[in-house]
């Protein structure tokens, strides 16, 4: 199912995917939680390490399921559009995240372990 967006598309200065999901959130209402995505506590690769575990846009939809039932109705319709375009990939880390995550330390860790394990 497709749903219109209602947010203007990933600014030019918005190079962070969480930054863009964090004005979203920002804009829906969801303070807090736009708070802790500005943080990277939904991001694909940048999560803290204290809460990363893989499944960060399955919490993020969780929690804007959990969030919408104590709002408006009109405010439940703009979060299932946010539930929606999480689903289609809309916040899913760019390519250059990606890149900068391999580059990173925790990126070479991850590598080696897939080498180490195959090897």
């Amino acid at each position: 199912m497709s749903f219109e967006r209602w947010w203007k598309p990933r600014r030019d200065d918005e190079v962070v995917t969480a930054e863009f999901l964090g004005r979203v959130l920002q804009e829906l209402g969801a303070t807090e939680i736009a708070a802790r995505a500005r943080l990277g506590h939904f991001d694909d690769y940048f999560a803290p390490s204290e809460i990363a575990d893989g499944l960060e846009l399955i919490h993020l939809v969780t929690e804007l399921d959990r969030w919408s039932r104590g709002t408006n109705r009109a405010a439940r319709l703009r979060a299932r559009v946010v539930i929606a375009a999480v689903k289609e990939g809309e916040f899913d880390g760019t390519k250059a995240e990606s890149d900068r995550w391999a580059a990173s330390a925790d990126g070479q860790t991850a590598f080696n372990a897939l080498v180490k394990d195959h090897s």
